[in-house]
């Protein structure tokens, strides 16, 4: 699944624009590309609206066209409410009018949520204001050409389609069990009837059946639906566009996938290999090489019959492709006065813009130097600043370590200071203490000073008397016997 990133590098503003100015007269033309998307279900990429703005952003007048089998609603898709926005037609291919005709086809799609999904496709084409064009893609066999003409009503009931483009269901083996499916092997005159009945249905809806040149032939059509084929010197002669209108089918790489997606597998193969169509190099170059233009010269001179007939991609632009033959390799005249004018145009105004570049970057050189001065100024500043940078970290670190200092002493006072708190607590306990008792003394030395003076009187008194006298002796010996014991 190509990303976005792959696209942009794929297609390239520079591709664009190479392929608008180098590319053959024919191929161009002025006229807008178209680009297909219609391989594999594009829908489901996740960088699909992505993909498509960066489409319209290089190729703003591009006809984008995608074909889808239904199975993904707006809802489904990231930013799916955008998408319609950057298409200019988006197909779903509906092989059934019938849920049983079209699962049996589309397996294993669900007939229901298919016809779901279109209608919300439907719903959003309303809210946007410029114009969508809606279509459905039938390959239409034995299968379910009886429901061709439903298949029109079903569109003109759904709202917003307006065209229905039919091809036969094509089968490369033919011994595949689906040979026995091709319109070719039913009966024509029942085939013709669905197809006139479709045409009727067609004319009363308003919605156009666009069918390819093969079903014309092989239902013997009276009115021819586009020209495929014409004579010219006896030989069978087909024009096809997709050769020259720039439809390339590419992969992620950016190498060619196949010349034609209408081809088999098997022949696509065959025609690169024998015309040695390159496989890498820009789109340009793939484009124009010599092998490609040899195909397309013997496309016009009908050599390629066995692989192109019945294509749906006939056109009236043979008219047009045949003025020049395809065998000349170098550029007309003409072709180079018309790109000589232009490289003109352009040198005079690469000049123009070179004067204005110039003054531009003079001015810018000058900004550049008066830049690098005040660069080396702010150099030295910063050289300055980072010197006082470290002196402080210097003074911050010194800081840090006195205030650490500071901190363990604050620490040790502290305790310190917790320890007189206690001590002092206990000596204003104990000095308390100290003078209930000093005051209590002071009582007792009161009060034995008190005794001291009554006995000081008694002793007076006793000594005095005469029985003291008297008894002293005994006194005496009943002190000594006491000691003595």
């Amino acid at each position: 699944m190509m990303t976005s990133e792959q696209y942009r590098k794929l297609l390239s503003r520079e591709w664009v624009d190479q392929q608008r100015f180098r590319g053959d007269n024919q191929s161009t033309r002025n006229e807008p590309f178209i680009i297909n998307f219609t391989h594999g279900e594009s829908l489901l990429n996740p960088d699909i609206v992505d993909i498509l703005i960066h489409t319209r952003d290089v190729l703003p007048d591009a006809k984008i066209k995608i074909l889808s089998n239904g199975t993904t609603s707006p809802n489904s898709i990231r930013r799916g409410e955008e998408l319609l926005q950057y298409v200019d037609i988006l197909g779903f291919s509906m092989d059934g009018y019938t849920k049983e005709t079209f699962e049996a086809i589309r397996t294993p799609a669900k007939f229901d949520k298919v016809i779901d999904n279109i209608r919300q496709w439907a719903g959003l084409r309303e809210k946007i204001t410029s114009r969508k064009m809606f279509r459905f893609n039938v390959a239409l066999s034995k299968m379910n050409i009886h429901e061709l003409p439903d298949l029109i009503s079903l569109a003109d009931s759904l709202g917003g389609f307006d065209f229905i483009y039919v091809q036969p269901l094509l089968v490369g083996d033919k011994k595949h069990y689906l040979e026995a499916l091709k319109l070719e092997n039913m009966n024509k005159e029942e085939g013709r009837g669905y197809i006139e009945k479709a045409l009727e249905r067609s004319e009363k809806t308003g919605i156009r059946l666009i069918m390819v040149d093969t079903i014309k032939r092989i239902f013997d059509l009276e009115k021819p639906i586009g020209p495929l084929y014409y004579e010219t010197d006896n030989r069978l002669t087909q024009f096809c566009t997709y050769l020259w209108n720039g439809l390339m089918e590419l992969n992620p790489d950016g190498s060619m996938r196949e010349i034609c997606c209408n081809m088999l597998d098997g022949h696509n193969d065959e025609l690169m290999k024998h015309y040695q169509i390159p496989q890498s190099g820009t789109p340009f170059e793939i484009y124009n090489s010599k092998g490609y233009w040899q195909l397309r010269k013997d496309l016009l001179e009908g050599k390629l019959l066995e692989v192109c007939n019945g294509c749906s991609y006939g056109s009236k632009d043979y008219y047009y492709m045949s003025e020049t033959p395809y065998d000349i390799e170098i550029e007309t005249k003409d072709m180079l006065k018309d790109k000589v004018y232009i490289l003109r145009t352009d040198i005079t105004k690469l000049k123009e813009e070179n004067v204005v570049l110039r003054a531009t970057n003079v001015e810018v050189s000058q900004n550049n130097k008066a830049i690098q001065k005040r660069n080396r100024e702010l150099i030295e500043e910063n050289v300055a600043l980072h010197a006082t940078n470290v002196e402080v970290s210097q003074n911050n670190k010194a800081i840090q370590k006195r205030n650490k200092e500071l901190l363990e002493r604050n620490v040790a006072l502290s305790a310190d200071n917790a320890d007189l708190v206690l001590r002092n607590k206990y000596l204003v306990e104990t000095n308390e203490s100290a003078e209930e008792r000093c005051i209590q003394l002071e009582k007792t030395v009161f009060e034995m000073q008190n005794r001291n003076s009554s006995l000081e009187t008694q002793i007076l008194t006793i000594l005095n008397s005469y029985s003291w006298k008297v008894t002293t002796p005994f006194r005496w010996l009943k002190s000594i016997v006491r000691d003595l014991k």
